[in-house]
C-alpha cells in the first residue's frame, strides 16, 4: 500500500504543521483525534517550532516536522487504508476554518546569486545555491482562499491547501545535444488567440490531478474526484483558456494545479488563468520553458517533471523554480540520464518513489536502452553522482533478441509493472523476483500473447484485478493482472492466455479508460464501451478465451480514425478524433437507441473545432484539457 497516498500524506502533513505554528494546536488535535490520535507528535512539533529563533532555523524545522507528519500518516494509512477519506476531510477543514487565510503575495522575486527564492510569504524548501550544483527542493505556497473561486465551495471533497498552479508544455523534434551540455534554446512565442468563444472566466485553482499519462500509473483514464461537470450540464462546456506553444502539442498532464502539455520545450502555464494570461476567455503564456529534444513523453511527481526524449531522461522541478534564470524565465535538469541511454518512445510512470521509462526494446544491452523498461529514483539519489547530477537504472526488465521498436507506456499497479509490445509482459515492479546480476536485469513474472497478433501502442490499463490492453488490428484484449487466471507454467517461463477479446473492428492504437465496471476504447469507427471484468468464458484450465460484443458504440456523427486514448469522469467519458472532441454519457443511457441488440450513443456535447485533435484529454476540477495539433496549443473547456 505505500505509495498509494503519498500526495494526500506530504499535503496533509504540510497543512498540520501550519495549522500548528499558527496556534491552531488544539484545533488540530480535535479533528486529528478523528482520524489518528497523534496528541504527542503534535505537541512535539508545537515544541520543535516554538524552540526555533531564527526565520532561516525555523523553515529548517518546519521542513524537518513536514517529513516526520508524512512519513507518520503514511505508515498509518498503510495499516488503515480506509482512513483516507477522514484524512482528505481534515484537509477541508483546515482550508476551510481550522487555518486561517494568509494574505495575498505581494512579491515575487528570485536572486541569482544564491539561488533562493521567495514567492508570498509562507515557503517551505530547500534552496538550490551558486555554482550549479543541483540539489532537490520542495517549494509550498499556502495561498489565500479568496483565490480560489468556486473550488472553495468544493472544500468537503477538494481541499485548497494547494500550489502554484502552472502548465508545461514539451516535446517535438530538434537537434540532439549532449544531455550534460544542454544549453536554453529560444524561447517560445508569446500565445496568440485562438477562435472566438463566449467569454468565461477560466477556473479557480484545485488539489485534484492528473500527473499522469492517462490519468495515474494504473493508465485508467479514470478522475475520481471530478464533481463540477457531468451529464446533466456537460452541454454547457465552453472554451475558456488557449495555451500557446511553439510547434505540435502533446496530451496535457495537471499537477497541483498545473497543466503540462509537450513540443520540442517543455512549458509551464498558470492554468487558472492567473499569472501570464489575459482576460476571458484566456490566452496564457508561458511561466517557464525548458529545452528537450526530440520529445518521447512525461510525468510528474513529487514536486518534479520528468521528461524523456531522445537523449535520455531529464528532471526538473515542477514549479520552476530551482535551476531557472532569466526573463522569460528558462530552466535546466535537476538531474539526467547518461547519454548511453536510450528511451523508447512511450511515456514514464512513477509509483513509489520509481521512475519507469520505457526502453527501446531491439536487443542491445538493457542498461544503455535495450530494455523493455528501467527504473530509475525518482528523487535523483540511488544511482545518481556528480555535477551536474546524472543518473543510471537502479535496474532493467530484460529486453528482446531482436530489434522491435518499442513503442509503448508501462503501466504500475499492485506491485506489477507492465508493458505491452504486441506481447504482454509482467514484472515485478520492486525490481527483486526474477532479477539477478549486476547491473541488475529483471525478467517477466509472466508473459501473454494476443492470438490474434497486431502491434500495440498503447499502455495497458489496470483496474479491478484485470489488465486491458489494445491492439492496432486484432482488437481489444482483457487478462487477469494476478498471472493466474489462463495460465501455464513451462520451459519458457509462465504463459497466459486472455480471459476474452473484443475482436476487430474494436481495435485501437490508444490506452483503453476503465471506471465503474466498464471499458472504453477508441476505434477508427469512434468509442465502444464493453462490460470489465474477468466476463463468464467457458475454460481457464484450456486456456480457452472468448469473443464478446460491446455494450454501446457510438452513433455516426461522432469522433472518427480516433487514435486517442479516452477519459472518464462524474458519469461523461471523452474522446477526441478527427474533427473535435465529444463527451457520451458513460453510463450508455442518455442519448442512446437499440436497433435489434446494437445499441448506439450520441454525444452529450462536443466542439467540432474543424482539426485534429490528439491523444487524450485530461479532466481537472471543472476543467477538461486537450491538445490540439493543428493548433499547437492545449485548450481548456469550462462551464
Amino acid at each position: 500500500m505505500s505509495g498509494e497516498f503519498d500526495t494526500l500524506t506530504q499535503d496533509a502533513a504540510t497543512a498540520i504543521v501550519t495549522a500548528i505554528a499558527t496556534g491552531l494546536v488544539e484545533a488540530v488535535k480535535a479533528r486529528l483525534a478523528t482520524v489518528t490520535r497523534r496528541e504527542r507528535q503534535i505537541d512535539a512539533t508545537r515544541d520543535a517550532l516554538a524552540a526555533a529563533k531564527t526565520g532561516s532555523e525555523l523553515d529548517a524545522v518546519k521542513r524537518a516536522e513536514v517529513r516526520a507528519w508524512a512519513a507518520s500518516l503514511q505508515d498509518f494509512l498503510d495499516d488503515n487504508p480506509g482512513a483516507a477519506q477522514a484524512l482528505r476531510d481534515l484537509l477541508g477543514y483546515l482550508a476551510a476554518g481550522g487555518a486561517p487565510a494568509e494574505p495575498a503575495p505581494r512579491s515575487q522575486s528570485q536572486r541569482g546569486g544564491d539561488g533562493a527564492v521567495f514567492a508570498g510569504r509562507d515557503i517551505i524548501g530547500d534552496v538550490a545555491t551558486s555554482g550549479g550544483s543541483i540539489r532537490k527542493h520542495r517549494f509550498q505556497i499556502f495561498l489565500p482562499f479568496f483565490f480560489l473561486g468556486h473550488a472553495a465551495k468544493q472544500m468537503a471533497t477538494h481541499w485548497v491547501v494547494t500550489t502554484v498552479t502552472v502548465v508545461v508544455v514539451a516535446g517535438g523534434v530538434s537537434a540532439g545535444i549532449a544531455l550534460t551540455h544542454k544549453k536554453p534554446d529560444a524561447p517560445a512565442p508569446t500565445a496568440s488567440a485562438s477562435a472566438t468563444t463566449t467569454a468565461r472566466a477560466l477556473p479557480a485553482l484545485s488539489a485534484a490531478g492528473w500527473s499522469q499519462l492517462h490519468g495515474d500509473a494504473a493508465r485508467t483514464g479514470y478522475q475520481a474526484d471530478e464533481t463540477l461537470i457531468g451529464a446533466g450540464n456537460v452541454s454547457k462546456l465552453a472554451q475558456t483558456g488557449t495555451y500557446a506553444t511553439n510547434g505540435n502539442v502533446t496530451a496535457p498532464l495537471i499537477a497541483n494545479g498545473i497543466l503540462y502539455v509537450a513540443t520540442n520545450r517543455l512549458y509551464a502555464f498558470a492554468a487558472a488563468g492567473a499569472t501570464g494570461c489575459s482576460a476571458a476567455p484566456a490566452t496564457c503564456t508561458p511561466l517557464w520553458t525548458a529545452s528537450t529534444a526530440n520529445f518521447y513523453g512525461m510525468t510528474i511527481a513529487g514536486g518534479d517533471i520528468f521528461v524523456t526524449d531522445g537523449e535520455g531522461v531529464q528532471a526538473f522541478d515542477a514549479t520552476g523554480s530551482e535551476n531557472c534564470t532569466g526573463t522569460p524565465k528558462v530552466c535546466s535538469p535537476l538531474w539526467v540520464t547518461s547519454t548511453l541511454f536510450s528511451p523508447g518512445l512511450g511515456s514514464p510512470a512513477v509509483a513509489n518513489g520509481v521512475l519507469y521509462v520505457p526502453g527501446t526494446g531491439d536487443g542491445a544491452a538493457p542498461d544503455v536502452g535495450g530494455a523493455y523498461v528501467a527504473a530509475f529514483d525518482a528523487s535523483g539519489k540511488k544511482g545518481c553522482s556528480g555535477t551536474p547530477t546524472i543518473c543510471v537504472p537502479m535496474w532493467t526488465t530484460i529486453g528482446v533478441p531482436a530489434s522491435t521498436g518499442n513503442p509503448g507506456s508501462p503501466a504500475v499497479a499492485g506491485g506489477v509493472l507492465y508493458i505491452a509490445d504486441g506481447s504482454l509482459y509482467a514484472f515485478d515492479a520492486a525490481g527483486s523476483a526474477s532479477c539477478t546480476g549486476t547491473p541488475k536485469t529483471c525478467a517477466p513474472l509472466w508473459t501473454a500473447a494476443m492470438p490474434g497478433g497486431g502491434p500495440t501502442t498503447g499502455a495497458p490499463a489496470v483496474a479491478d484485478g484485470m489488465v486491458y490492453v489494445a491492439t492496432t488490428y486484432s482488437g481489444l484484449y482483457a487478462f487477469g493482472a494476478a498471472g493466474s487466471a489462463n495460465c501455464s507454467t513451462g520451459a519458457t517461463g509462465k504463459t497466459c492466455a486472455p480471459l476474452w477479446n473484443a475482436p476487430a473492428p474494436y481495435s485501437s492504437e490508444g490506452t483503453p479508460a476503465v471506471a465503474n465496471g466498464v471499458v472504453y476504447v477508441t476505434t477508427t469507427g469512434g468509442l465502444a464501451a464493453f462490460a470489465a471484468g474477468a466476463g463468464s468464458c467457458p475454460g481457464t484450465a484450456a486456456a480457452t478465451t472468448c469473443t464478446v460484443a460491446p455494450l454501446w458504440t457510438s452513433a455516426t456523427g461522432g469522433p472518427t480514425d480516433s487514435t486517442s486514448s479516452p477519459a472518464v469522469a462524474n458519469g461523461v467519458v471523452y474522446v477526441t478524433g478527427d474533427g473535435g472532441i465529444y463527451g457520451y454519457d458513460a453510463a450508455g443511457s442518455l442519448h442512446c437507441s437499440v436497433s435489434a441488440t446494437a445499441k448506439t450513443c450520441s454525444p452529450l456535447w462536443s466542439d467540432v473545432v474543424g482539426f485534429t485533435i490528439g491523444e487524450a484529454p485530461a479532466l481537472v476540477n471543472g476543467t477538461l484539457y486537450i491538445n490540439v495539433p493543428g493548433k499547437e496549443a492545449a485548450y481548456a473547456f469550462s462551464l
